[in-house]
């Protein structure tokens, strides 16, 4: 019987880490021995995971998972350091990484000397994110697996990006072939530092990490069409068949069968499961919907309006403003984070699921494709782009913008009278069977088996 080949997946997200990034190195996990590959997985310790869902662990139980210290920066140290002897500072739990490092460094536009070298401190201890030593427990792990299990394949899955770092010094070090997958685009997509801590250093050296990576990688995996083709047009000298897709995706096995028709014939439950960040706001649906309420068009008591999600302090305090401000209060459940099977049947037993995705051209928030798995209709707030193309592929629901209030309302009101009269005409159900994970891990097999052609490009 011939042996499975052997690939060291790097993912510092994976379970039992409930990040949504860990899903995607999960269920490659899960499915890749059924297409000839064992899987080791090198990632961080347990006690560094910030929110964990042990339940996860069911799809990785038979894979070798290595796993190990995470190093703070020399500045988040210096700040742990700080918050723990200063009186009423902040303690933060040791060992856990601090993702508000960047809020510290000062405001923009101040230009004293203390201030730009305070900014560079910050800047380069968050390069090319607060990932960076990590690397260094990461390389030793990585060289010693590699070596002792004869292992010949590297798969490294990114964002955090420095995971692309260690993957490619692993690489030139043991001679490995490289195979780098970009769930986020890096330098096409510079919004996880603010822009104050930005200079043309950063900027430069980023770049060049990213092309020395591409450069070293025997095929790079994007996440949408959108993004292969934004990387070939930046690397015109690489063979275009380097750059391939394989979109997220959902696993039928996870959703619940019993869900399927729970929803209450009374109330029309619209959900929305994430977090608000970056340039994602609820405010102009609540607008919409007060409106439409406010009209007669949906009564206040036949809807129920659910956000599922991690919000920290700052968040709920903003998402409470809201709510009052447009008195939607009574109809609005804000929830804490759930565990991932329970997500899936909140999904199951809603009428409607929200999508937010502004000004991501590129990008498919991951969760679009449990939506599209759940079966239920989706109101994207998105422009034309990725997630636009995705919903209008699988005739998955309607597309507005986020800041067209009317748009938004329109929307709302023909999905409320499609679900009051009993029907979705609208929503037509595509098949989604080429987005299971099952399917989507059989092309990554194909791209690590064999040369890599024009028909492993593949679409969404």
């Amino acid at each position: 019987m011939t042996q499975p080949d052997k690939i060291l997946i790097i993912a510092y997200h994976f379970p039992p880490d409930a990040a949504v990034g860990a899903l995607r190195p999960q269920k490659f996990v899960k499915y890749l021995p059924e297409f000839g590959w064992k899987p080791y997985v090198l990632t961080i310790r347990e006690q560094f995971i910030q929110r964990q869902d042990a339940s996860r662990l069911g799809d990785v139980e038979h894979a070798e998972i290595i796993r190990t210290d995470y190093w703070r920066s020399p500045l988040q140290f210096m700040l742990d350091l700080r918050d723990k002897v200063r009186p009423g500072g902040r303690i933060k739990p040791s060992g856990v990484p601090s993702d508000a490092v960047p809020a510290a460094a000062g405001a923009p536009g101040r230009s004293s000397l203390p201030a730009r070298l305070k900014r560079t401190l910050f800047l380069f201890n968050w390069f090319p994110d607060d990932k960076l030593y990590w690397s260094v427990p990461a390389v030793v792990a990585g060289y010693r697996a590699i070596r002792r299990e004869k292992i010949r394949t590297i798969f490294v899955t990114a964002p955090p990006h420095t995971v692309c770092l260690v993957g490619l010094i692993l690489s030139i070090l043991t001679g490995a072939r490289l195979v780098v997958d970009f769930r986020d685009p890096w330098s096409l997509f510079r919004q996880s530092v603010p822009e104050f801590l930005r200079c043309r250093l950063y900027d430069y050296l980023e770049s060049a990490c990213e092309k020395q990576v591409i450069r070293r990688a025997d095929a790079v995996i994007c996440t949408t069409p959108r993004c292969a083709a934004a990387l070939r047009a930046s690397y015109p000298d690489e063979t275009a068949e380097k750059f391939v897709t394989i979109s997220n995706g959902y696993d039928a096995a996870d959703f619940p069968v019993d869900a399927a028709d729970v929803r209450c014939r009374n109330v029309f439950v619209i959900s929305y499961l994430g977090t608000f960040y970056l340039d994602r706001t609820p405010e102009t649906f609540l607008a919409a919907l007060r409106r439409l309420i406010d009209g007669g068009v949906v009564p206040l008591h036949g809807i129920e309006v659910r956000f599922v999600g991690n919000l920290d302090t700052d968040g709920r305090a903003a998402l409470d403003r809201l709510l009052e401000k447009y008195g939607m209060g009574g109809c609005v459940r804000v929830m804490g984070p759930v565990p991932y099977a329970d997500a899936l049947r909140c999904m199951r037993e809603s009428d409607l699921l929200l999508l937010f995705a502004p000004n991501q051209p590129l990008q498919v928030p991951a969760k679009a494709f449990e939506y599209l798995g759940a079966r239920r209709p989706v109101l994207a707030f998105t422009e034309e782009g990725a997630t636009a193309d995705l919903v209008r592929a699988f005739d998955a629901g309607l597309v507005v913008r986020q800041d067209d209030c009317d748009g938004v309302m329109d929307a709302l009101e023909e999905m409320y009278q499609a679900r009051k009269e009993g029907g979705r005409a609208w929503y037509s159900r595509g098949d989604v069977s080429r987005l299971e994970r099952k399917f989507l891990t059989s092309r990554l097999a194909d791209i690590l088996t064999r040369s890599f052609d024009t028909q492993s490009q593949g679409g969404i």
